[in-house]
């Protein structure tokens, strides 16, 4: 989860700032809820309550951090009045935020420290790269969820491997949970034959340990990133931290940290008037479908546009330094 992220590197900085750091300030500055179509408001009122009432008697007051994935629903959610301050990662969730619940919130992205994401096992790295020696790779870190759009970029990625056979999808994902991958791909090994060799499973139920994905990142040569929308897309920075370029969909929250054709390309989506879950039945349709396919042959296929965007990356992340972004926390 995002927040412990979060947490940690908070409280990090203070501890290198020789500021005494207990559990309980940790909630000082952070306490979450995340609003999205699976928490209805009522629950998020209820998980507010309880979180801000469990450790208010650590400080005065509390900040929430608060992480909106698509629009919140219900009535205006009413800011107990001991907390304090709102922050959310990105431009879109607080205007979610702002819109559907009436709530005003201050924009803290999510921050990662680049030096943990270079302490890489390279032996786990050469082991990846010698199974697949030959190949391109794309990673894929994601969730099992319908917003990660996994159908759309298996459909997609069977077409892409016509132009491009060397290429490889290295899908790190639980292969059951909204969509059975499984069955996915033999579907469309009807359209392509040999679609199964060019989409790999790098997880089963379990996630990966943190130094095996880390791995992944550093022996993939780009990141496949096609969700519909984010509050964030941490990923998105992991890959910055590892030096690769970023092939995402230009929607919600992904295009704050994507700069096209900078350390990244977008594929062109059509924003709907109202951001809404129905969106799916938009983003598969063979438009959006083909400028994918064509932006991601364009990086699949040019490695020295894939080393000068992953440079720009890499250059691009320090921005989102913990040091940088949580400084304004110590007292």
């Amino acid at each position: 989860m995002a927040w412990r992220r979060v947490a940690e590197h908070i409280s990090r900085l203070l501890v290198e700032n020789s500021v005494e750091v207990r559990w309980g300030d940790v909630f000082t500055y952070l306490s979450t809820v995340v609003f999205d179509r699976w928490i209805s408001i009522d629950t998020a009122d209820m998980v507010h309550m309880l979180l801000a009432y469990s450790y208010r008697w650590f400080t005065k007051d509390l900040v929430f951090y608060v992480v909106t994935e698509g629009r919140p629903s219900g009535a205006p959610f009413q800011v107990p009045p001991f907390i304090s301050k709102i922050y959310t990662p990105s431009n879109f969730s607080r205007d979610m935020l702002k819109k559907y619940l009436n709530v005003d919130a201050e924009v803290l992205p999510h921050a990662i420290d680049p030096d943990e994401y270079a302490n890489v096992d390279q032996k786990l790295v050469k082991n990846i790269r010698e199974k697949y020696s030959g190949k391109i790779l794309a990673f894929y870190p994601c969730f099992n969820d319908p917003r990660k759009n996994i159908d759309f970029t298996l459909e997609a990625w069977s077409e892409i491997v016509w132009d491009v056979p060397e290429a490889v999808l290295l899908l790190n994902c639980n292969p059951n949970g909204y969509w059975n991958i499984p069955a996915l791909i033999e579907k469309l090994k009807h359209g392509n034959p040999a679609i199964e060799k060019h989409v790999i499973l790098t997880r089963g139920e379990q996630p990966l340990p943190f130094q095996e994905l880390l791995a992944y990142y550093h022996a993939c040569d780009l990141l496949l990133f096609p969700s519909q929308s984010e509050g964030y897309g941490y990923p998105i920075i992991e890959a910055y931290a590892c030096s690769k370029p970023v092939l995402a969909l230009d929607t919600f929250g992904v295009n704050e940290l994507v700069r096209d054709g900078e350390t990244g390309l977008l594929a062109k989506t059509e924003p709907p008037s109202e951001f809404t879950w129905g969106v799916k039945h938009f983003l598969i349709r063979r438009a959006i479908r083909e400028d994918f396919i064509k932006k991601a042959i364009a990086l699949l296929t040019d490695e020295e546009l894939r080393r000068k965007l992953g440079e720009n990356a890499r250059k691009e992340v320090e921005k989102y330094h913990y040091r940088k972004l949580y400084k304004a926390f110590i007292p």
